[in-house]
């Protein structure tokens, strides 16, 4: 997972035409619906370092009541890394520009870059969520925890908070970041079958979500719609990919868990 956060910045940020396609799906988004920017206004506006500390607490007692407290250790400290990783990685990345914008950008985007932040707090949330579930709410788990990484990372987009690369970022280093925790957690609880996969279904199943997904937030941002026939390819293939890999990160790290009972 941290591989290809890597080489999601190396191609988006460090080449030449990566930052062209970046910048062209960042654009492409203002032909987006209004409607769904007032979605995103309302989300997003809620992370506070206090709505942070409220998310881990929550895992925690979930963790707690189920009566698995290194479980709860575990996923609050992968949410801690993960937002707090994101912030410090965002600030000192360096982004040479290697192209002209084809508009206007924020003048935070110099720095405040890969990965995002907002999508961070929101991804690793809902892993932290999967982590402490009972086993037998995994499946329905991911799904949801997709739906909520889904809504975090196009939302910083649709909203121009960020680039799209710097949202699929935000989702890869949550992965890393909670994955890491949780397989410390195996470790430390002597379970070396946890992180083992078990069958196609569940995967094709949660596949088949991310692409009804994928149509719905289209639909949401004006594809299809004829006042906008036009809307760029970058942005439709950049959105796919949040959507994909927001059902991706989620899969994996659900179905991973699913070669042990209870962890």
């Amino acid at each position: 997972m941290l591989f290809l956060c890597a080489i999601g910045y190396l191609f988006f940020v460090a080449t030449v035409w990566g930052q062209e396609f970046d910048n062209a799906a960042f654009f492409g988004r203002e032909a987006e619906a209004q409607a769904a920017r007032a979605l995103d206004t309302a989300v997003l506006g809620r992370v506070t370092n206090g709505f942070v500390a409220a998310g881990a607490a929550v895992l925690f007692l979930v963790a707690v009541v189920r009566r698995r407290w290194l479980t709860g250790f575990a996923a609050v400290a992968g949410v801690g890394l993960a937002v707090a990783g994101a912030e410090i990685l965002k600030d000192r990345l360096p982004r040479e520009e290697l192209v002209v914008p084809q508009g206007i950008e924020p003048g935070y985007f110099v720095t405040d870059t890969y990965p995002s932040g907002h999508t961070s707090v929101g991804t690793s949330l809902a892993l932290g969520a999967i982590l402490v579930a009972g086993a037998r709410w995994r499946l329905g788990m991911c799904v949801a925890a997709a739906l909520v990484a889904t809504v975090y990372a196009t939302g910083v987009f649709f909203m121009g908070w960020h680039r799209p690369s710097d949202a699929v970022g935000g989702i890869l280093w949550s992965g890393f970041c909670v994955g890491l925790m949780a397989s410390l957690l195996a470790l430390v609880k002597g379970n070396p079958r946890a992180f083992v996969f078990r069958g196609p279904a569940a995967p094709l199943l949660v596949g088949i979500c991310a692409v009804l997904v994928a149509v719905v937030v289209w639909v949401a941002g004006g594809f299809l719609d004829d006042a906008q026939p036009d809307l760029d390819f970058p942005y439709l293939f950049m959105t796919t990919l949040i959507v994909g890999a927001a059902f991706a990160v989620a899969g994996w790290f659900g179905f991973a868990l699913d070669g042990i009972e209870e962890i």
